[in-house]
C-alpha cells in the first residue's frame, strides 16, 4: 500500500506558462519530514526539470515506511535535480548520523529496467549509526562508482568500482581497498580485482562470488598476512606465523 503522509502544510508558489512551471517555490512538511524545493519544471507532458531540494533534518523514524530495515538517527540532505525523465541528473550531498555521503547520478527513469550511472563518495560513514539492524560500527572512507541497470536480483546488471581509503569495518582496518567487478542478474558477481592493503596484510585476488548461493572462489597472492592477528581476530588461536 502507499505510504499515509498524513496532513501536509506549507506554502506553494509557481508559475504556469505554456504548460511549464517557473519559479517554484514550495516549502512543505508531513509525517515529520521538511523539503523545501525552488527551480523550474519544464512542460508537464515532458517534464524538464532544474530543481534544488533541501531535506531539513529529519529522524530516519519518519523515514522507515520507505525501507524494510530499520533506521535510526536523523538525516538531512541537499541535492540539484536537472534535465529529462530519460536522462536525469541528481546531484549533491547527504548528512547522516556520522559521516555524510556527496552523490553525482544519472539515470534513465524511462528505461525498463532503470538504468544508472555515477559516482557515490562516502565520507567517514558509520553504517551502524543509522542501520541499527546492521551490526557493523566503522568508518567507510571512498568512492564508488556504478553504471548498471534494475535494483532487484533478478535484473540487476553493469559495473562497480570500489576505491577505499583510510577506513574500518567492524574493528578490521584497511589502508586501501581497491575492487572492479561486473554483477549479472541473481547476483553473480565477476570480481576482476580485490587489491588490500592492511595492518594484517596485503592482498591481490580475482574471483567468483554468486551471493545466492553463499559462494566465493578467488584466486591470488597474499603479502607480509599476519596470521596470529587473524586467528586471534576469528578466534583461532592455533593459526600462527605470517604468510
Amino acid at each position: 500500500s502507499s505510504p499515509d503522509y498524513g496532513r501536509v502544510e506549507g506554502s506553494l508558489a509557481a508559475v504556469m506558462e505554456d504548460g511549464a512551471l517557473t519559479d517554484v517555490a514550495a516549502d512543505l512538511t508531513a509525517a515529520g519530514i521538511r523539503v523545501e524545493l525552488s527551480g523550474d519544471v519544464g512542460p508537464t507532458s515532458a517534464p524538464d526539470l532544474d530543481v534544488d531540494v533541501v531535506l531539513h533534518p529529519t529522524e530516519m523514524a519518519a523515514l522507515q515506511r520507505f525501507a524494510e530495515i530499520p533506521l535510526t538517527g536523523a538525516v538531512d540532505a541537499e541535492l540539484h535535480v536537472g534535465g529529462t525523465l530519460d536522462a536525469l541528473r541528481a546531484d549533491g550531498r547527504v548528512g547522516l548520523p556520522v559521516g555524510a555521503v556527496a552523490l553525482d547520478l544519472t539515470a534513465d527513469t524511462k528505461a525498463s529496467p532503470i538504468t544508472y550511472a555515477g559516482t557515490v563518495d562516502l565520507e567517514g560513514v558509520d553504517l551502524a549509526a543509522f542501520v541499527t539492524a546492521a551490526e557493523l560500527p566503522g568508518s567507510l572512507t571512498g568512492r564508488i562508482t556504478v553504471d548498471a541497470e534494475g535494483f532487484a536480483p533478478a535484473e540487476l546488471r553493469g559495473r562497480v568500482d570500489v576505491e577505499m581509503g583510510a577506513s574500518a569495518l567492524l574493528g578490521y582496518e584497511v589502508h586501501t581497498l581497491a575492487l572492479g567487478a561486473d554483477v549479472a542478474p541473481e547476483l553473480k558477481v565477476e570480481v576482476d580485482r580485490l587489491a588490500v592493503d592492511a595492518p594484517l596484510g596485503r592482498a591481490d585476488l580475482t574471483g567468483r562470488c554468486d551471493v545466492g548461493a553463499g559462494t566465493f572462489a578467488a584466486r591470488g597472492s597474499v603479502v607480509n598476512v599476519d596470521v596470529a592477528a587473524i586467528g586471534q581476530r576469528f578466534s583461532v588461536p592455533e593459526l600462527g606465523g605470517a604468510a
